[in-house]
């Protein structure tokens, strides 16, 4: 296994306060890494310390195998909350100036970039009449011009409509895919990690809870979520109050009984439904969201950002 990137012991402190507490991230080459955690679990002050825009108290930062900062920092590109972007130049111009700036990059990179991040057509245009999206691959546009082979994306889909999200989405995708990039993107919308993401690590407090393949995490949770119907609700709810496993959670927007199972199983539930006299006309376990797997392994932290 190659990893495109590796933290060991990755700490940082504000006002004696740990913020990042000994993280140990592993992303393999190829992959798109989703880094997933509650407001204020941390995850920006560490893609700041992978970026090199802030030193760790204590641990290290490796990419591609690279320890040192200014060569490790040469395979990586990214945007870091927002991109920097000037409102009175165009989108050509912007990436003209970088270029400029760039060692070994020249003026048909920036056409190739444009292509990439689907804004040819909208290259002499000023940056101020751009929407959120186009901004935000205007952005990525920069990240791309050093050909890294890393890309780190801080929330890329914020503050975008539904059609923008899906666009930033496919256009990872594509990055990965055809551009062969390793991706570490974080993110708040958890739907959309489940179908960018292969991977993700969720951190609170600014410790790693979970690193893994997604459909393994998923798979190796002990929440089950099963939706039932039966011929008596209340008396339903009455046998799981004698469950401490089993936990109401509720109608489904179809009217299914939706009840979340700890430690017990499916076929235990049925069994004391019809011990008690319950008609049980449909039992079916769902499988667990990555929404489920995060809720379960934060403790119930919901607000993610």
């Amino acid at each position: 296994m190659t990893l495109a990137l590796e933290t060991r012991d990755l700490t940082r402190s504000y006002r004696g306060r740990a913020v990042v507490a000994g993280l140990d991230l592993a992303v393999e080459e190829g992959a798109v890494y989703g880094f997933l955690g509650p407001n204020g679990a941390g995850k920006t002050t560490t893609i700041r310390m992978i970026a090199g825009l802030i030193r760790p108290d204590r641990g290290s930062v490796r990419i591609f195998g690279e320890s040192h900062r200014v060569r490790r920092l040469a395979h990586v590109g990214g945007i870091v909350e927002s991109p920097a972007l000037y409102p009175y130049l165009t989108g050509h111009e912007t990436l003209r100036v970088l270029a400029a700036a760039t060692p070994g990059v020249d003026r048909r990179r920036i056409d190739e970039v444009l292509d990439v991040v689907r804004l040819r057509d909208r290259a002499r245009d000023r940056v101020s009449t751009y929407s959120l999206g186009m901004k935000q691959r205007l952005g990525i546009a920069q990240a791309l011009m050093g050909r890294p082979r890393l890309l780190l994306l801080d929330e890329p889909t914020n503050g975008l409509d539904p059609a923008g999200i899906r666009e930033m989405r496919e256009l990872v995708g594509e990055l990965n895919r055809e551009h062969r990039l390793t991706v570490f993107v974080s993110s708040h919308i958890l739907a959309e990690v489940s179908q960018m993401c292969d991977r993700v690590g969720i951190v609170q407090s600014g410790r790693l809870v979970a690193q893994g393949e997604v459909e393994a995490l998923l798979r190796g949770g002990d929440l089950v979520e099963v939706r039932i119907q039966v011929d008596d609700l209340a008396a339903g709810r009455r046998v799981l109050q004698g469950l401490p496993w089993a936990e109401d959670r509720g109608e489904s927007p179809a009217g299914e009984w939706v009840v979340h199972l700890r430690g017990g199983d499916a076929a235990t539930l049925n069994r004391a439904l019809v011990q008690a006299g319950i008609g049980v006309s449909s039992l079916v376990p769902q499988r667990m969201s990555l929404e489920d797997f995060f809720i379960q392994v934060t403790g119930g932290a919901r607000q993610i950002g």
